[in-house]
C-alpha cells in the first residue's frame, strides 16, 4: 500500500533525489499525531480525527493489536482496536495507491541507461 503511494510520488518528482524532500515532511507530522511516537490520549480529538483518515494510524492499530496484549486496547480511541474500519480503510488507500501508481509510473528508457 505505501510502496504504490511511494511510486505514485516518484513518478510525479523531477528526480530520484528529490522524492525525500517531498515525502519526509508530511510523513513525519502523520507519525506524530497517528499515536506512533506520541499515545492518542496525548492528542487532541481534532488530531485524532485528521489521522484517522490516513493509513498511518490504522498501520499502527493493527501492528499494536498483533504485538501488544489485550489490555492494551483501553489505550486506543474507543477502547478497540477498531478491526473492520482498519481493514477497510487500509483497503481504500491501497486501492487508491494502486491507482495513482499506474497513473503515474513511467518507464526509463533502455537506451539511455545503456548508454551511460
Amino acid at each position: 500500500m505505501l510502496e504504490a503511494a511511494g511510486l505514485a510520488v516518484g513518478g510525479r518528482a523531477a528526480n530520484a533525489k528529490a522524492v525525500p524532500a517531498i515525502v519526509n515532511l508530511p510523513f513525519v507530522f502523520l507519525q506524530f499525531i497517528s499515536g506512533v511516537f506520541i499515545p492518542f490520549s496525548q492528542l487532541s480529538s481534532s488530531l485524532t480525527s485528521v489521522a484517522g483518515v490516513f493509513p498511518l494510524r490504522w498501520l499502527g492499530s493493527g501492528m499494536r493489536s498483533a504485538f501488544l496484549p489485550d489490555s492494551f486496547v483501553t489505550n486506543e480511541p474507543g477502547g478497540s482496536w477498531h478491526h473492520p474500519a482498519m481493514w477497510g480503510i487500509l483497503a481504500a488507500w491501497s486501492a487508491v495507491g494502486l491507482v495513482l501508481c499506474v497513473r503515474s509510473f513511467r518507464w526509463v528508457d533502455d537506451e539511455r541507461v545503456h548508454r551511460g
